[in-house]
């Protein structure tokens, strides 16, 4: 069996939760003889030095990353952006996923969901996956509630962006699921 996950973040020198759990999951079914890889989008360039053989890194380009800052977007949220407008990068994921024809593919937050919608949408009638929202939050209510705190740098423009794609009937989260 095959199993990619797609993150905005690197799981292989785990730090913070989604990282441990990320990791601790792919650790499990390695144990258990599969494949595993991991795609990383990101700003954050020194994230590379954290990547496994075999996985695929994207990083936000440098204009893009420059938007994000002048906007105050939060990087992870900011993410969803990038790859929605992102059509090489895109194609990039889906070639990858095509290249490594996994069984599920799992995303670690919603933000990667475009790309995963958009392959779902036109990938090879014999491909035959599973998708798994493994998120570890409600983004849009974490969001929500983080953008009432006086001087967080998050605004509500990021906990509606969270609502939109969580809301989308294609995700676990919009069609009912959690």
């Amino acid at each position: 069996m095959r199993y990619v996950s797609l993150g905005t973040f690197p799981i292989w020198q785990p730090v913070h939760g989604g990282q441990l759990r990320a990791n601790a999951v792919h650790r499990v079914l390695r144990d258990c003889g599969w494949e595993t890889r991991h795609i990383v989008v990101t700003p954050n360039g020194g994230a590379k030095r954290e990547m496994e053989p075999g996985d695929l890194f994207i990083e936000m380009p440098r204009r893009f990353r420059k938007r994000m800052a002048r906007r105050g977007w939060r990087s992870d949220v900011a993410t969803a952006e990038f790859i929605t407008a992102s059509r090489s990068h895109r194609r990039e994921i889906a070639r990858f996923l095509d290249g490594f024809r996994p069984d599920v593919i799992a995303l670690e937050q919603c933000w990667l969901w475009p790309a995963v919608r958009e392959y779902m949408e036109t990938c090879a009638p014999e491909a035959r996956f599973s998708v798994v929202y493994s998120s570890y939050n409600v983004e849009q209510e974490l969001l929500a509630q983080e953008a009432t705190i006086p001087g967080a740098q998050t605004g509500l423009w990021s906990a509606q962006r969270a609502a939109d794609i969580e809301s989308d009937p294609g995700t676990a989260i919009g069609a009912g699921g959690a």
